[in-house]
């Protein structure tokens, strides 16, 4: 795998900020542009955009290619400057430094507990008198990540493209990436450490609202993972489906197929299931 070089001036227009450690991040709250937060000798990166807007769209990038040459990566800004939100954009931190993963799936690793610093940043957006309306996104691992983060946040929506569901389902990941995430232990103990089925997660119920977009030509994430979660979460009025045949493999739907409900969902925030009326169709 190709080594990554951090550049962190392309994502610098609208400032930088950096933090030694996470509770003085946490002090200075939300400022527009990137922050950085060192941790034990690796780096958890965040993006924001303030367009004085009631909703925040929080973002997870997908799994990187493996020729991606630099990081961190963030997505959603050109969503998000068309929709005319906020954006808050988390970087995997696995994807950087010494382990250069593909993805870790927004979760903590040895050095970076993201699984303590995403929902304490994110409540950033919630203080009293300035709390925002949250709509979260990502697509393959990324919606992974947004289907979990979604669920600290009661009156949230996630937004997602197919999604992992099972980390240790196909394709066969977590072995080999858990052990470069947390070197010296073995993957069982790391699965006891992380949550490695959003099926599971959502079985008993969550309070957020889902909206999963699924292509059935991608054989392998319908029948892995789709199958699963549509079958512990079928009874549940508050996660909405949309599935078609957008081609072979796995590939993300035409624009406008995640777009419209982006936009229905900020026109009719925090009515979600208003927002979510022709979403199937």
């Amino acid at each position: 795998m190709l080594n990554r070089t951090r550049n962190i001036k392309k994502h610098s227009s609208r400032g930088r900020r950096i933090f030694d450690d996470f509770d003085s991040a946490l002090r200075a709250g939300l400022s527009e542009g990137l922050t950085i937060i060192k941790s034990n000798g690796r780096y958890f990166d965040f993006y924001f955009e303030d367009r004085n807007s009631p909703v925040t769209l929080v973002t997870f990038h997908a799994a990187t290619g493996p020729k991606t040459v630099e990081y961190p990566i963030f997505t959603g800004s050109r969503f998000a400057e068309k929709l005319g939100v906020n954006l808050l954009a988390f970087a995997d931190s696995a994807c950087g430094g010494a382990e250069k993963l593909l993805t870790f799936w927004h979760q903590s690793t040895k050095r970076v507990p993201s699984g303590k610093f995403i929902p304490s940043i994110i409540a950033l957006t919630q203080r009293p008198g300035q709390e925002k309306h949250l709509i979260f996104f990502g697509s393959s691992a990324g919606g992974y990540a947004a289907l979990h983060y979604s669920t600290y946040f009661p009156e949230s929506v996630a937004l997602v493209m197919n999604p992992r569901i099972e980390l240790l389902g196909k394709p066969d990941r977590f072995d080999d990436y858990s052990r470069k995430a947390y070197p010296g232990w073995n993957p069982q103990m790391i699965a006891a450490k992380i949550p490695t089925s959003m099926s599971k997660w959502y079985a008993k119920g969550r309070e957020n609202t889902v909206a999963y977009i699924q292509n059935t030509g991608d054989r392998l994430y319908y029948e892995n993972h789709f199958s699963r979660f549509e079958a512990a979460t079928r009874e549940q009025s508050n996660i909405h489906f949309k599935i078609q045949n957008w081609g072979k493999g796995h590939i993300v739907p035409p624009a406008n197929e995640y777009m419209e409900p982006l936009k229905s969902l900020v026109n009719h925030a925090p009515n979600w299931n208003a927002g979510l009326s022709n979403f199937a169709s």
